[in-house]
């Protein structure tokens, strides 16, 4: 046991929230009115307040830094490194929810900015905190496992539906909507975003979106 006065952690909450934009995959971001990192983009989120649970905390610090209401949060992943936060030792209980496309956020509280961006990762700005550890961990676990349906029209076949799920694609690393194609001789499928899906799949290759 170390000696001195231990400092109790705080515990803070963020939220990772998605919407579906056509084919595209955006997240929420803040822009941060006060140090530390002041000016940048970072996951809605803030402090637990006495009284409140971690679940209650999350659907207020939405509301008050984004203005979005009525969200069903679920619980993913608790960071607790040290160093996570430079004024001190600050837990963040981890949240994720998905909103209806025409769902707009309206800044207020500690946010100077709120902005739907799109992903992947390397689309988004510089983040606050380790927020891009944060949106990793949610896009590399199960929770996206929401399937998205759109009528193939440049295949065989149009009017079938292909569905879609955001994973990481196996050729390019783009975290995005993936599609499942599979080579003709009937190799291990694969995932691969929309674009790759263009490049492997057009006519003449051995590849075919697996119906």
């Amino acid at each position: 046991m170390g000696t001195g006065t231990p400092a109790t952690p705080t515990v803070t909450v963020d939220i990772v929230l998605f919407k579906k934009h056509g084919i595209v995959l955006q997240l929420l971001l803040i822009q941060r009115k006060k140090p530390p990192y002041q000016g940048c983009w970072a996951l809605p989120g803030g402090k637990l307040d006495t009284g409140e649970s971690v679940e209650q905390a999350a659907v207020r610090e939405l509301s008050e830094e984004t203005g979005i209401t009525g969200v069903e949060l679920q619980q993913f992943h608790v960071f607790s490194e040290p160093e996570r936060d430079p004024r001190g030792h600050y837990i963040s209980v981890a949240f994720y929810g998905f909103v209806e496309a025409a769902i707009e956020a309206h800044a207020g509280d500690d946010a100077s900015a709120a902005a739907w961006f799109n992903l992947p990762l390397p689309s988004l700005p510089q983040l606050a905190f380790d927020h891009e550890h944060i949106i990793r961990e949610a896009l590399s676990e199960s929770i996206l496992e929401m399937k998205f349906v759109r009528q193939g029209k440049d295949e065989p076949g149009a009017g079938r539906k292909e569905q879609q799920t955001v994973k990481k694609c196996e050729r390019c690393g783009a975290v995005a909507h993936t599609t499942t194609v599979t080579m003709k001789q009937g190799t291990q499928p694969t995932q691969l975003c929309a674009d790759c899906v263009k490049i492997v799949c057009r006519p003449g290759t051995n590849w075919t979106i697996k119906r």
